[in-house]
């Protein structure tokens, strides 16, 4: 399979050619993840965090408990509860 190479570039050639081609393929790979595939989780987490973070918004300044959230009389496993989160 790789006879060319033996021939082309000698003993040594040949195995620096193998290692090259390894190092190639895994830094595609993880190119590919760190480029692509990152990114879109870390995009729709955010989004996720985003509309719940505005469900629990809105569930508190529709209760009215707002200022005692503020300053911690209230606990946020309450509102969960009542906006049924």
């Amino acid at each position: 399979m790789f006879g060319w190479l033996e021939t082309r570039f000698g003993m040594w050639g040949m195995m620096f050619a193998k290692i090259g081609a390894v190092l190639l393929i895994v830094l595609t790979v993880m190119g590919l993840i760190f480029c692509c595939c990152i990114p879109i989780v870390r995009s729709v987490i955010a989004s996720r965090l985003s509309k719940e973070m505005a469900l629990m918004v809105s569930g508190i300044e529709e209760s009215g408990d707002w200022e005692r959230m503020l300053y911690g009389e209230l606990d946020w496993s309450e509102t969960r509860e009542e906006t049924g989160m």
